[in-house]
């Protein structure tokens, strides 16, 4: 009876290491699978951050553009100011810069909401990006 209480206190304690075990390789899985995930979501917000300054640049090429026109306008308008000859049409035409430059620094003074709308999905792909790297960080093995 001795030998029968040892071997199935054994069983007993191997059958119980195996259930451990399970219990922590189903852990170890699933720490895997979270990783992973995260990591995916990761690489989805680094993809957005990068379209956003894609976007964020070529709103800064467009105000460079902006800025030169307006700036070709101001040298014509000098121009048409120091040259004296038919002074009505060239009145008129002064006139008529004076405001397209006006409108030109209104544009460029005021975001669109188009602007505004990719700063704050940008900011909150950057929110984002941190509290997943608060959150889970990823240990590699």
């Amino acid at each position: 009876t001795t030998t029968n209480t040892n071997t199935s206190a054994a069983t007993t304690s191997m059958h119980h290491n195996q259930k451990i075990e399970k219990f922590e390789q189903d852990r170890i899985d699933a720490m895997k699978r979270r990783a992973e995930r995260a990591e995916n979501k990761i690489a989805e917000l680094e993809k957005q951050v990068s379209e956003q300054y894609e976007i964020s640049n070529s709103l800064k090429r467009k105000v460079q553009e902006e800025t030169m026109v307006r700036k070709f306008k101001e040298r014509r308008l000098g121009y048409l100011q120091t040259n004296k000859r038919s002074r009505s049409n060239e009145e008129d035409q002064i006139r008529v810069l004076h405001e397209e430059i006006a409108s030109l620094q209104k544009r460029l003074e005021t975001p669109t909401p188009e602007t505004i709308e990719w700063r704050v999905a940008y900011e909150q792909a950057q929110e984002e990006i941190q509290k997943l790297q608060r959150d889970a960080p990823i240990e590699e093995y």
